[in-house]
This record gives structure tokens, C-alpha cells and sequence, in this order.
């Protein structure tokens, strides 16, 4: 046996205290995940695993589901024109400060810029109620209207990807659930008389709340405006940090509709032309996220779940009455019906010959001797061989 110094002692506690608050903090988020869950190492691909694996292993995980929130997770990126991590350069620097604006919080996450806060509540609030979501939207306003320096983008997104507090440096303030009475003066009620003291039941709050409307929670139509005006006015300034992926998200599923509906094809010309959009604004994104982004583009499309119209209602009404306009009174024989779907055909064959030969790849469907490949472009795009010798001589 080697001999017991103070040092050794010192080290073996904080081993042991170390694997002890490992363990509360993976147990924590075990219980109130879902079973399984999405997970990245960096931010952009995600992929489901079970919730220990995740947990255990990867630095980013899908902290609450589509259907229910446990925790409510409040971002802090910049303050004053600086990052919190250039104003409070360590945790407890930052807990000092979160301390004087709420006292009952569970874990502090350290980010690269800085702080994400993590509240689990006792009861969990499901998006299909109406009263969870009206508490839920007015609890997050609350705090942003409160304590300074709150994302409000990221702390109102109702479900997402947050950094895992075990492959971070993290505090743990408590391991209990938050009783949703404690933050009863983030609520408005009208004349109850409450305090401190009372007991503010779930139902309560339900019946009590008074929704502010300060603050409003960004959705898809807020982010489509911004699209449009980037997308047909070039407008890149207004692609700034915490909006950049959805409204390259917006822009790619519009612009996909432009190519032949293959997968290969769709892939190679929307990722050319994210990377030359990302290229023309102030704070590009990562290469993964474009990789990311392009790749659900691609299989919305495939899957047909492409739904997104940038234009504005007028411009539906206008092109709707032009077609009306275009066909009133038109009655097509069979005969003409059938040359008319042909003459479509031929058309959408001869666009899929056309993009992959002057596409990003096109040196790729060449052979040694300069000639076109006819097997390899007719089993990409699905178009027979003959039709692909055809189409290339007419261009």
C-alpha cells in the first residue's frame, strides 16, 4: 500500500465528488428526456440515439420534444454590445449575476460566447393545451423582459438542440424540479391578493393569466418577410446571428424548386448556390450547417412536403386569374391532351440532360476521350438511354 499523503486525500475527494455530481446531473436529464432523443458533436447533422448514449457522448442533445417541455433553457450570447464570456469570464462571475434576478434555477452551461441556463419545472407543459402554451409563451416573455441579455430567439424556441451540461463546464445549483409557484411574480393576475406565502395551484395560473403581447414569438411567417426581401431584393444585411439557418432554410426550400426533381441533381446546385449566399453576408455559417440545411431540402422535396411560397397574397390572387384567364373555355380532346403531356415531358427530360451537363459535376459524366457518358447520366437523372443521346445532340 503506498503511503496516504494530504495531497492524494484532496484528489481522491474531488474524484469522488466529481463522479457523484456526474451522476446526479446524468440521472437529471435521463429521467426527463425522451427515450430516444436527437444528438450532434458539432452544430448542424443530427441523428437519434438512445437518451444515455446521447447524454453520455455527444455535445449537443434535444433537451425537450415536440409534444412537451420539461425545461425551459434561457440563452445569454451578448450584453452591452459584449459577449457575457467577455464580461463574466467564469461561471461563478456569471452565477453572481443570474443570482440577483431568480433563485431557483437547476444547472449553468458555459457556451462559446456564454451562459445557457437550465430550469426543469415540476410539471411539464404539453404544446397541445392550450393553457401550457399560453403559461409557457408568458413565463419566456416574462424572463426576457426581466433579466437582460436573454436570446430571445433561442429561449423561445418551443423544442431544439441544446449543449449537453456533461461535455461542458457546468454549476449545479439544484437537482429538484421547480415548483411553477415560485415564479409567481412574472405573472399578472387581476385582484387575486397573492403573495409569497400562497400556494399558486397549475390551475390557478390557467385561469388568472394575462398574455403580454411586448414581445412577440418569431414563427415562419415572421422569418418568410425576411426571406422575400433577401431573396428578390438582395438584401443580406438582414441575415444576422440567430436567424441565419431558418432563412436559409426558406430560401433553399423556394430555390429547389427551380432544379429537376433529382435527388442527386437538387443536391449539387442548391449546396453551389447556399455556399455563394452564405459567402455575400457579414457572419457566414459553418460548411456542416450548409451540408445540414441542403440535405432537408432535398428530402422535403422528395417526400413532397415542399410547401413554401414566397410570394405575397396579391401575387397568388394575380397568378391564379392569369391561369384562370389562360384555360377559360379551353376543351381538350384526348388527342391533344396526350400531345400536350408529351410535349411536358420532353421538356422536364431535356431540363435534367441540360443541369447535369452544365451543373457543378458535369466533368464527372465525361469519359477519358471527352464524350459525354451516356449509362452514368441516364441511370442518375432515370431518363433511358435514348433519350439522353437525343436530347444531347438537339443541344
Amino acid at each position: 500500500m503506498g503511503i496516504i499523503t494530504q495531497n492524494n486525500l484532496k484528489n481522491t475527494i474531488k474524484r469522488e465528488n466529481y463522479i457523484k455530481s456526474y451522476k446526479n446531473v446524468f440521472d437529471l436529464l435521463v429521467y426527463n428526456v425522451k427515450n430516444e432523443i436527437r444528438v450532434s458533436k458539432v452544430k448542424g447533422k443530427t441523428f437519434k440515439v438512445k437518451n444515455f448514449i446521447g447524454i453520455r457522448y455527444y455535445n449537443f442533445i434535444e433537451i425537450n420534444s415536440k409534444n412537451r417541455t420539461n425545461f425551459i433553457v434561457l440563452d445569454f450570447d451578448k450584453i452591452l454590445n459584449k459577449t457575457f464570456r467577455e464580461v463574466y469570464r467564469t461561471i461563478k462571475e456569471f452565477k453572481r449575476f443570474i443570482d440577483t434576478y431568480l433563485d431557483d434555477y437547476n444547472i449553468i452551461v458555459q457556451t462559446d460566447k456564454g451562459y445557457q441556463v437550465y430550469i426543469l419545472f415540476n410539471n411539464s407543459f404539453f404544446h397541445n393545451n392550450k393553457n401550457d402554451k399560453k403559461i409557457l409563451e408568458h413565463l419566456k416573455n416574462s424572463f426576457i423582459e426581466k433579466i437582460p441579455g436573454i436570446d430571445p430567439i433561442s429561449t423561445n424556441r418551443k423544442y431544439g438542440m441544446f449543449r449537453n451540461p456533461l461535455q461542458h463546464n457546468h454549476y449545479v445549483n439544484s437537482l429538484e424540479g421547480v415548483n411553477l409557484s415560485i415564479f409567481y411574480e412574472y405573472f399578472n393576475f387581476n385582484g387575486t391578493g397573492l403573495n409569497k406565502t400562497n400556494e399558486i395551484y397549475y390551475t390557478d395560473l390557467t385561469k388568472n393569466i394575462e398574455q403580454k403581447n411586448n414581445i412577440k414569438i418569431l414563427d415562419i411567417d415572421n422569418y418568410k418577410e425576411i426571406s422575400k426581401e433577401v431573396y428578390f431584393n438582395k438584401k443580406y444585411e438582414l441575415i444576422k446571428e440567430g436567424n441565419r439557418n431558418i432563412i436559409f432554410w426558406i430560401i433553399g426550400m423556394y430555390q429547389i424548386k427551380k432544379y429537376v426533381k433529382n435527388e442527386f441533381v437538387m443536391y449539387n446546385n442548391l449546396y453551389s448556390y447556399l455556399v455563394q449566399l452564405n459567402s455575400k453576408i457579414r457572419d457566414p455559417i459553418e460548411i456542416e450547417e450548409i451540408e445540414h440545411i441542403t440535405s432537408n431540402c432535398v428530402r422535403y422535396t422528395m417526400n413532397n412536403k415542399n410547401f413554401i411560397i414566397l410570394h405575397n397574397k396579391k401575387d397568388r390572387k394575380q397568378i391564379n386569374k392569369d391561369y384562370y384567364n389562360k384555360h377559360r373555355g379551353e376543351k381538350m380532346t384526348r388527342k391533344e391532351n396526350m400531345v400536350k403531356l408529351n410535349k411536358q415531358k420532353a421538356d422536364n427530360t431535356k431540363k435534367k440532360v441540360l443541369s447535369v451537363i452544365t451543373g457543378m459535376f458535369a466533368n464527372e459524366y465525361k469519359k477519358k476521350n471527352g464524350e459525354w457518358n451516356i449509362s452514368k447520366i441516364s441511370k442518375d437523372i432515370g431518363v433511358s438511354r435514348n433519350s439522353v443521346y437525343k436530347y444531347l445532340q438537339q443541344l
